[in-house]
């Protein structure tokens, strides 16, 4: 039926295999461990809320080393990061993440940032991160239709240094923890960057789980030490959590801070309580490739 409803989403033959989540739990799971808190689905009429931090793992340790083309040493190289936004650079929740992002990479310093506008006609989102125009974009919609790789008549540059262009094919876009959720169900807002360099992704992502992960546990700008530091890449990298607290704050910091632009904090914009965060982000119609823009609108 979900197939019949939402035609050409491919996704929806893994629903036909073997059942939505809720007939998969109860074939394998209810038996065991019977379904509730973070397993249920959301919820509106608990305000659970919908931000809460996923586990770190081992980040003591140094382990991995970016390569000397990937997008974050691009940036590293020009002392600058170049995030788009929609509409103006003045101060909004968006532009305050360009600027956490910053002080990660630059120990704090969170006014390293160029900040290139966009329309809500720029067609070009993917091209513009998949060629670096931009290193990862604010405010935009989480969107299953462009997490995806696609057909091209172009060859997308590989920058992350690991050969991982595709001719043919132009690349999805990957998406951060979502920041904001929007009024009556309207997309969820996180960062967007070029799935062409996993490891740049990887680390934008974090960063903003970073933020949550602050309120969760009750470190603010003013005692950043209590933070986690990061050894996983270096001693270089050290500070990309404590960079971007001590930059903007933790979560609730950046959201106060642009409180007059934003709806009062309730609902799916709160840390979560331990129930219902199970929510499906929003598919794609199937113009996406030919409308992108509209897709990133909130």
């Amino acid at each position: 039926n979900a197939e019949m409803e939402i035609p050409g989403h491919e996704i929806f033959h893994t629903v036909r295999a073997v059942g939505n989540y809720g007939e998969i739990w109860e074939r394998h799971m209810q038996e065991v461990v019977p379904r509730e808190g973070l397993n249920r689905l959301y919820n509106e009429e608990n305000e659970a809320g919908l931000h809460y931090s996923h586990p770190f793992g081992v980040i003591e340790t140094s382990r991995h080393v970016f390569d000397p083309s990937s997008t974050i040493n691009r940036i590293i190289d020009r002392e600058k990061l170049k995030c788009g936004v929609f509409g103006t650079n003045d101060q909004s929740i968006d532009t305050d993440y360009c600027r956490a992002l910053a002080g990660s990479l630059f120990e704090s310093d969170s006014s390293r940032v160029e900040f290139v506008e966009l329309s809500d006609g720029d067609s070009n989102i993917e091209r513009m991160l998949n060629n670096g125009d931009v290193d990862v974009i604010a405010g935009a919609t989480l969107n299953f239709g462009l997490d995806i790789v696609l057909p091209s008549n172009e060859t997308a540059p590989d920058t992350s240094g690991l050969g991982t262009s595709t001719p043919g094919y132009l690349g999805g876009v990957a998406f951060s923890q979502p920041y904001f959720y929007g009024e009556n169900c309207s997309g969820p807002k996180a960062m967007a960057t070029s799935q062409y360099d996993a490891d740049w992704s990887s680390y934008v992502y974090w960063v903003v789980m970073g933020t949550i992960w602050a309120e969760e546990n009750g470190v603010t700008s003013s005692d950043f030490q209590k933070s986690k530091g990061v050894e996983l890449f270096g001693p270089r990298f050290e500070w990309m959590f404590r960079g971007a607290i001590i930059g903007r704050g933790n979560y609730a910091e950046i959201y106060n801070r642009n409180i007059d632009m934003l709806p009062p904090r309730g609902g799916r914009n709160l840390i979560n309580n331990g129930s219902t965060p199970q929510l499906c982000p929003p598919l794609a119609d199937n113009s996406f490739k030919e409308d992108a823009a509209n897709l990133f609108k909130y």
